[in-house]
């Protein structure tokens, strides 16, 4: 049994120097037209937005797919506000984007940090230029001029237009709190990912000397999106579980779920609730009663673990077998097919994903 995948196809973005092949660069509104019908000839499930997209190109993205019946989901653009995407964007990745994104949104500077940061953008080449203008310190205002009524607010908003919101907490966690160049460097979970992937642990090491400041503003941050998901979730909005695969060498596929469950119960959330994020809510996502519950007529797939998660949501590594779509896997065939894994792993090479760095 394999898992149902839903591709976005090329993710659209506007004019930004970045040679990533896997988006597609929007000049303009004009360009519109033909992103989508390409897109929808490729019968992709949804379009993907991302950062440097105007208002209005991403106006004329939202008119094309809702025509489509093609569900647009991603980034909230950086010169876009939350409050235009409600009920137009299904779903909001990684609370925004990596450039503040809906904690602009719920600063008491708000219109302040929006204008720098917009300005910015409109000044810097690419990501890394970009990257350079948060400084430690300007993550501190961010993260410090958080306001609880307005996030309370947004989350409401939020709610009440059905758009749900995937927080991606894992990454943020990690960055900051992370011995550099210890426990990463033994993770047994490393010898799933492609050689390539593995070497830019290396290069991350020795680039980035423990920096007390900067730890400081990223922990910061982590709390504030903390704060944030709380929140979120008490103002009814939906939320999704999702890891990113990025620029960050310490994201697994599949495993990095469990770290993803484990922070969302860190931020606030009961294990059950957590739970929901990648099974009952995920039905929800996809209008489909059958997916993410366990009864008659709900599709067959569990897991079965040996401890309980409700009790320890960091039980959910103790895998014991998988049913896929009613396709029992028992824990000897489990374990051949992670072997099997991580022997693919040992033999890839080229490189495929962004460089350490590269904001996204």
């Amino acid at each position: 049994g394999m898992p149902q995948v839903l591709a976005s196809g090329p993710i659209l973005t506007g004019q930004v120097d970045d040679a990533d092949e896997r988006v597609w660069r929007l000049a303009g509104p004009d360009d519109v037209t033909n992103a989508i019908e390409r897109l929808s000839t490729a019968r992709v499930d949804h379009v993907k937005v991302h950062d440097w997209l105007t208002p209005e190109t991403w106006r004329s993205i939202v008119d094309h797919a809702r025509a489509r019946d093609l569900p647009v989901v991603g980034h909230l653009p950086v010169a876009l506000d939350a409050l235009e995407a409600l009920g137009k964007q299904k779903s909001i990745e990684h609370l925004g984007n990596a450039w503040g994104g809906l904690l602009l949104d719920v600063s008491s500077k708000e219109s302040a940090l929006k204008r720098e940061v917009r300005s910015h953008m409109l000044r810097a080449k690419g990501p890394q230029e970009l990257s350079a203008f948060f400084t430690p310190a300007r993550w501190l205002d961010i993260a410090g001029s958080y306001a609880a009524s307005k996030a309370d607010s947004l989350s409401r908003a939020l709610a009440r237009s059905g758009t749900f919101v995937c927080p991606t907490l894992y990454t943020f966690a990690w960055l900051p709190s992370r011995e550099v160049g210890a426990p990463e460097r033994s993770d047994p979970r490393l010898a799933y990912l492609p050689a390539e992937r593995r070497a830019m642990l290396a290069s991350m090491v020795a680039a980035e000397p423990p920096d007390s400041a900067g730890a400081r503003s990223r922990l910061a941050v982590l709390r504030a999106r903390q704060q944030l998901v709380r929140s979120l979730h008490a103002g009814g909005v939906t939320l999704l579980a999702g890891t990113d695969y990025a620029q960050y060498p310490l994201v697994f596929p599949g495993f990095t779920l469990h770290d993803e469950l484990h922070q969302l119960v860190l931020a606030g959330l009961s294990p059950l609730e957590a739970l929901r994020t990648a099974t009952h809510n995920v039905g929800h996502y996809l209008g489909d009663a059958t997916v993410g519950c366990l009864g008659v007529g709900c599709r067959a797939d569990a897991v079965f673990l040996a401890a309980n998660p409700l009790d320890d949501i960091r039980h959910l590594t103790e895998v014991r077998a998988v049913l896929v779509r009613g396709h029992y896997l028992a824990p000897a065939a489990r374990e051949e097919r992670l072997e099997g894994l991580r022997a693919a792993a040992s033999r890839q090479s080229g490189r495929l994903f962004n460089a350490p760095g590269d904001e996204r």
